[in-house]
C-alpha cells in the first residue's frame, strides 16, 4: 500500500490531511481494481477529480493569502494534473481507445503515486514557511 513519507508533511494539518486522503483514494483503487476494474476505474477517477478539485481550491486560497510567490507555477501544476485526469477518463469512458484491463490499471495506480509524491515533494514543500 502507498503512504505519505514523513518527508511528504508540510506541515498544515488541513493540507496534510487533504495529501492522506487522496493517499487514500489511490489504495481503495487498487483494492476495489482486483474485484471490478471497470467499475473501480470509473468510481476512482471521478472521485479523484472531484476531491483534487476541492483540494486545490482550498491549497490555492491558503497560498494566496499567505503571499506564496509561486502560486500561478503551482496553479498550473493543478490545472495540468485535472486535465490529465480528464483526458484519461475520456479515453477510458467515452472515446474507448484504451481497454480497462490490469495494465491500464496499473498505469493509473503508478501515475496517481508519481504524480502525488513528485507534486508534494518539489512543489507543495516549498510552500511550508509560507503556510504555517
Amino acid at each position: 500500500m502507498f503512504s505519505l513519507s514523513k518527508d511528504m508533511m508540510i506541515g498544515n494539518h488541513m493540507i496534510d490531511n487533504d495529501h492522506q486522503k487522496l493517499v487514500d483514494i489511490i489504495n481503495e483503487f487498487e483494492l476495489k481494481s482486483q474485484e471490478n476494474s471497470l467499475l473501480a476505474m470509473h468510481e476512482t477517477l471521478k472521485e479523484l477529480l472531484k476531491y483534487s478539485k476541492y483540494h486545490f481550491e482550498r491549497e490555492e486560497k491558503l497560498q494566496k493569502e499567505s503571499g506564496y510567490p509561486h502560486y500561478q507555477m503551482h496553479k498550473s501544476e493543478h490545472a495540468t494534473f485535472i486535465y490529465n485526469i480528464k483526458l484519461m477518463a475520456k479515453s477510458y469512458f467515452v472515446d474507448k481507445t484504451k481497454p480497462i484491463d490490469e495494465k491500464a490499471t496499473k498505469d493509473i495506480i503508478n501515475f496517481m503515486q508519481h504524480w502525488l509524491v513528485y507534486h508534494i515533494e518539489k512543489f507543495d514543500t516549498l510552500m511550508k514557511e509560507y503556510i504555517n
